[in-house]
């Protein structure tokens, strides 16, 4: 069986893949800065001739599919396949599989992050450093003083739970973050 990716995957990653499919064709996006619209997809398709097709961006519809009908599935890594006209699939007989909250943790860095600036003030801070209004020697006191407070006014605890949250609710939460925010 061939695979085409056209989505950005590790090499660590796409040599898992090596172990389900006979030949892995990785042309991703990113190499270009372009997604594949309906003829350039088409074109591609027919090119590799493969039997699978992972995807991020890529226009994927009925007319692709109509031109070319040896996919068995189509991986897209989204949450929402937007790029991808599921009715056309369905007839066509041709799942399509999504990856919900492939950026969950990211996300949820994030917001972990930007809680913690907003908190703290950092960016005011930094604004306030750059108009020349701090100098050497003098406390940065725009940060605040107790971070216990800031940890509780925010949600994180001691045990690296959001209060409310249910046991285990952020065991997924990489082991050095959670470090990086402990109390």
């Amino acid at each position: 069986m061939k695979l085409l990716i056209r989505a950005p995957f590790t090499e660590c990653e796409r040599k898992r893949l090596e172990s389900y499919f006979d030949e892995i064709v990785y042309d991703p996006w990113t190499r270009t800065g372009e997604r594949y619209y309906e003829d350039e997809m088409l074109d591609a398709l027919r090119k590799e001739q493969p039997d699978a097709l992972i995807t991020e961006l890529d226009r994927i519809t009925e007319k692709v599919l109509a031109g070319y009908d040896r996919l068995l599935f189509i991986g897209d890594c989204r949450a929402v396949p937007a790029n991808i006209d599921v009715d056309a699939c369905k007839r066509a007989n041709v799942p399509v599989l999504c990856t919900p909250a492939r950026n969950a943790q990211a996300v949820a860095e994030m917001l972990t992050g930007l809680l913690v600036s907003y908190m703290r003030n950092i960016i005011p801070a930094v604004q306030w450093v750059r108009e020349g209004k701090w100098w050497r020697g003098r406390p940065l006191i725009i940060l605040g003083w107790d971070m216990n407070c800031v940890a509780r006014r925010s949600g994180l605890s001691d045990s690296g739970q959001s209060e409310g949250m249910p046991p285990g609710f952020w065991k997924h939460t990489d082991a050095r973050f959670s470090s990086m925010i402990h109390m």
